[in-house]
């Protein structure tokens, strides 16, 4: 407990000078129109994967297993899973996400869009077991430890928020990366460490857009390969900048809003790569947002108070049991079930 208690007050030490609080009001914001869109996209989808004669219907999922209950499938589907129940249950998470973006009833907002956006990864199954899905469920969560209150229109009136919660975001935004880096270290051997995944990788990702074409038809063989290195350092090296000094970080997340930039134009993974970019404005501070005049302008007569004592102690906590255990989940996969080449071992 003393290392975690020296390392608690070293994170202080070092976010004394830093505030966070428009930071946090920003991100949840847009976290808001994350959900908009998505609620809105599902709407047009919804009865063709899940409703009574989609893909995977969810009430022929229901009636056949009666003995399912929602801790074993947390879907509020369990009880309202009719075609109509559905879309209404869209609409409400569309009401929601517009009320979490102008600031009202923003922690009842968010708990709502949660449970909804859960409900449909539940219920959607092999159509929503994807890395973003739980990307934006994780971000969610820890969303709800951040002081929400702050209305987009009107006196801006926010609460700082704690460095240990700051320092979650960093963390998730971390794993993000580098695990990513790692799995193409542990399980790249036919592609990766051979230099040659950038080569197919345009042919194969999601929708590939007119980016993607130009890159795969008209980009020489050298770009690719040097691509791969590209990304490596990417996934691997600049995601050890984000618990680095204050410079570092916001250089990191130029580096790292650009890389997503560049996949927004290749491919298309729906809202991951926005979450990713908006995740990082965690790695910026109050300072620097106010860098750009418009926000400058927006916040001009903010108040903003101190963090609470709660949401310290709250951060603590998630620390203490968020940390090691999204460590110890990834060790079972972090063995190779090949030879690394020479110039990786």
């Amino acid at each position: 407990m003393g290392v975690i208690k020296r390392g608690l007050e070293f994170l202080k030490d070092k976010a004394k000078n830093s505030n966070y609080a428009i930071v946090s009001f920003i991100f949840r914001i847009l976290l808001g129109f994350i959900y908009l869109t998505i609620f809105v996209s599902l709407s047009f989808q919804v009865k063709e994967l899940i409703g009574s004669k989609g893909l995977l219907p969810i009430a022929e999922l229901v009636k056949n297993n009666p003995s399912l209950n929602y801790f074993d499938f947390p879907t509020l589907h369990l009880f309202f899973n009719s075609d109509a129940a559905l879309f209404v249950l869209l609409f409400i998470g569309i009401i929601f996400s517009i009320t979490l973006i102008l600031g009202y009833f923003p922690r009842i907002s968010l708990i709502a869009c949660f449970a909804i956006y859960l409900s449909y990864v539940t219920s959607g199954r092999e159509f929503f077991y994807f890395q973003w899905d739980n990307l934006l469920l994780e971000s969610s969560f820890l969303t709800l430890f951040l002081p929400l209150k702050g209305r987009l229109f009107g006196k801006k009136s926010l609460q700082e928020s704690s460095i240990l919660l700051i320092f979650l975001f960093r963390w998730l935004l971390f794993r993000l990366y580098f695990e990513s880096g790692i799995a193409k270290l542990l399980y790249g051997q036919n592609d990766w460490l051979k230099l040659s995944a950038m080569k197919y990788y345009y042919e194969t990702a999601p929708l590939p857009s007119l980016g993607g074409w130009f890159a795969q038809q008209l980009m020489p063989g050298w770009f690719h390969v040097t691509s791969v290195f590209v990304i490596f350092f990417l996934e691997l090296i600049v995601p050890l900048f984000l618990f680095y000094p204050r410079k570092l970080r916001i250089f990191s997340f130029y580096l790292l809003t650009f890389f997503n930039l560049i996949m927004l134009t290749t491919s298309n993974y729906g809202f991951f790569n926005f979450l990713a970019i908006f995740l990082g404005i965690f790695l910026l501070d109050d300072k620097h947002i106010l860098n750009f005049k418009k926000i400058n302008d927006y916040f001009k007569n903010i108040e903003i108070r101190k963090a609470s004592g709660l949401g310290i102690k709250l951060a603590t906590i998630l620390i203490v049991f968020i940390v090691p255990f999204s460590i110890f989940e990834y060790i079972p996969f972090a063995k190779p079930n090949f030879d690394m080449p020479n110039f990786v071992a």
